[in-house]
């Protein structure tokens, strides 16, 4: 059965992670067969490819510009089986249009009702919540179909918002085109261990702290380890960047290397002396114990192991160049070294079929079109 969806995004700006994500759904997108797959982006600022448009300026307010979802979506969905629609927030016009597009499919990159009330801190982060509370299960229960990013959000939202009604679920996590990176030279030291960490912001859910903390109690006699160097990709704050400073002033053991925000060119470079990289591992401080985070992808691809502290929504547990663990700087160390031996090709090849794009975008339109074939015929 041939599809025709449309993913469409609507917000204030795109982050260099969500532009990344879309770029590789467009360029998958052509080399699938029977589905007509499109994606489109309205937000603030200016375009920034073919495939995103800026609003039109009396819609780029905070909730002018949901208005304008709506208004497209009303116009337009006639011409898809399916729209696939990023979920929009305490959006109060959900309450008269999610009943006009039953061919919606609402994506949910968060548990929005929590995650909300941690933006903000304040009853406005409250009242945001509880009016999510309310539009968001109008914009679920009157969907064609739900899709989350990871399974937990999945099931968050069928538990929230979908008691007492049946609605198809499914997931679709974030992938990239391997054969698009290029695999990680290897200059790894056998006597030194060097790791990344790389984040556009280091937030309170990477737990960056959690790292400093063991680092200031590392010394490489009591864990019968090796000099380790931990390399931040990023932006740290005022108070991050002073941590780092007394870490380096304390002794040889350890050594933290901030870098910034670098371009993906200038970034290789140092992986390619790393043994391994780091995933979030404070995740439970915004709620959640799984995530899909485009950077996993992007390392993996490169060859580059990863341990974390959340579960991955698409790796399977047995997965051995991915590792859970607390954060202590003897378990990190402890997986390195046992990966640390690995060839980057192997690496790669083990974890293409977990992250590559076009195959969860298959997995997507195999689950539309049993959602559409039940439709048809009826439930």
């Amino acid at each position: 059965m041939s599809l025709r969806i449309l993913h469409l995004t609507v917000a204030r700006e795109l982050t260099p992670g969500q532009l990344s994500q879309l770029r590789y759904e467009v360029r998958a997108s052509q080399e699938l067969e029977d589905v007509e797959w499109n994606t489109l982006v309205y937000h603030t600022a200016s375009p920034c490819d073919h495939f995103v448009h800026r609003l039109p300026w009396l819609f780029r307010s905070v909730l002018l510009r949901k208005l304008f979802a709506w208004l497209w979506m009303k116009r337009h969905a006639h011409n898809y089986d399916f729209i696939l629609c990023r979920h929009m927030t305490f959006d109060p016009f959900a309450f008269f249009f999610a009943w006009l597009i039953p061919n919606r499919v609402t994506v949910h990159h968060a548990k929005e009702t929590e995650e909300l009330r941690l933006i903000r801190q304040n009853w406005q982060g409250k009242a945001a919540s509880i009016l999510e509370r309310w539009s968001g299960r109008i914009a679920v229960r009157t969907s064609a179909a739900i899709l989350g990013v990871t399974s937990e959000i999945r099931d968050h939202e069928l538990a929230l918002h979908g008691k007492g009604k049946y609605i198809p679920a499914s997931i679709y996590p974030n992938g990239i085109l391997v054969d698009e990176v290029e695999l990680l030279g290897n200059k790894i030291s056998e006597k030194h261990l060097d790791i990344a960490f790389i984040c556009g912001t280091f937030s309170s859910w990477h737990g960056l702290d959690i790292l400093i903390n063991q680092l200031l109690k590392y010394n490489v006699e009591d864990f019968q380890g090796s000099p380790i160097t931990l390399h931040l990709i990023g932006r740290i704050s005022p108070e991050q960047s002073k941590q780092v400073e007394i870490i380096n002033n304390k002794n040889g053991s350890c050594r933290i290397e901030a870098h910034g925000l670098l371009t993906p060119d200038r970034y290789r470079k140092i992986l390619s002396s790393c043994q391994a990289g780091l995933s979030s591992l404070a995740l439970h401080r915004k709620g959640m114990t799984e995530a899909s985070t485009l950077k996993v992808r992007e390392m993996l691809a490169l060859g580059l192991p990863v341990y974390s502290g959340h579960r991955d929504t698409a790796l399977e547990e047995s997965f051995p160049w991915y590792c859970i663990g607390d954060g202590s700087i003897s378990d990190i160390s402890h997986f390195v070294k046992k990966v640390s031996s690995t060839p980057r090709q192997t690496i790669r090849d083990d974890a293409t079929p977990f992250i590559d794009k076009k195959a969860w975008m298959n997995d997507v339109a195999r689950f539309l079109c049993h959602v559409k074939t039940k439709c048809t015929h009826g439930r």
